[in-house]
């Protein structure tokens, strides 16, 4: 689920303020391409969100059109961490490899 959290500040002072908006939990957008799998990371890139799974998937969704746009084998292991740049991306696992893809 992707939720909208720009109207979240935060403040180590005080207890944040009540949610307001989509952000009081209502989802934006929901994401089942992982299925059974667990997403574990997640970045940005323009109107495209890619995540990594505990199956060793990356995923990348389209959040214009709502669903998943491709995805990849990444890791023998769990995706821990994504990074991705217009013209690189790439993911690093449980299995100790960082493996990138340039487009």
């Amino acid at each position: 689920k992707v939720f909208d959290l720009r109207s979240y500040g935060v403040s180590s002072s005080s207890p944040p303020p009540p949610p307001r908006g989509k952000a009081s939990g209502t989802p934006v957008l929901t994401f089942e391409s992982h299925g059974a799998a667990t997403p574990l990371c997640m970045v940005s890139l323009g109107p495209f969100l890619i995540s990594g799974d505990s199956r060793g998937n990356v995923l990348c969704h389209d959040t214009l059109r709502g669903d998943c746009a491709w995805g990849l084998g990444a890791n023998r292991g769990a995706v821990r961490a994504v990074d991705a740049r217009p013209d690189l991306l790439v993911a690093c696992g449980d299995d100790g490899n960082c493996i990138a893809w340039r487009f």
